[in-house]
């Protein structure tokens, strides 16, 4: 049996239950007297040990993905030295150096983000499908505000990668880098 209350607080949902309860061991009746919260409270604590397992997947991709634009934008410093030589002799600043491979860090970091929604999308509605077929019946939910969540994670990765290999880039000497090659 389901009973709506007119008042939905959860303090009056919860002597409404209580209430009920009550009346029902009174009468001698067998019943089970829960609030649709706490069936829903029931529900997300099933789930969420697989919640946390995903969002451990997600920490150690992004922390992948951390290490891989560090090695790239570090690569490119190195193999760029000549040219950000150049660009110190011209009048270039340091910031201005830094800014450049921010800028690429970001470029890529972008790229990646526009990616990761076009394939991770149709990704979890095959995955939830599959659970479907296999397991056990899940509907698909997505939440756009993910997406804008997703991007400021991106690019926060991004600013932390490129602090690095940025600073390098700023910090090199004009006479040093044209000696060296």
């Amino acid at each position: 049996m389901i009973i709506q209350a007119t008042d939905r607080s959860s303090n009056m949902v919860d002597r409404l239950t209580r209430s009920i309860g009550v009346t029902l061991t009174q009468d001698n009746l067998n019943g089970n007297v829960l609030a649709m919260q706490a069936i829903i409270e029931q529900a997300q604590n099933q789930f969420q040990p697989v919640s946390l397992l995903l969002y451990a997947f997600a920490s150690l991709i992004g922390c992948v993905g951390l290490l891989t634009l560090i090695n790239l934008l570090t690569t490119s410093v190195l193999e760029r030295s000549r040219e950000i030589g150049i660009w110190r002799s011209m009048g270039a600043t340091g910031r201005n150096v830094a800014g450049v491979f921010w800028i690429e860090g970001a470029s890529l970091s972008i790229l990646a983000w526009v990616l990761g929604v076009l394939l991770g999308i149709p990704a979890a509605y095959g995955f939830v499908y599959f659970l479907n077929r296999v397991l056990l019946s899940v509907s698909f939910a997505f939440d756009p505000l993910v997406i804008v969540e997703m991007f400021v994670v991106i690019m926060g990765i991004m600013s932390i990668a490129s602090i690095g290999p940025a600073l390098n880039a700023a910090h090199l000497r004009i006479a040093d880098i044209l000696r060296y090659e």
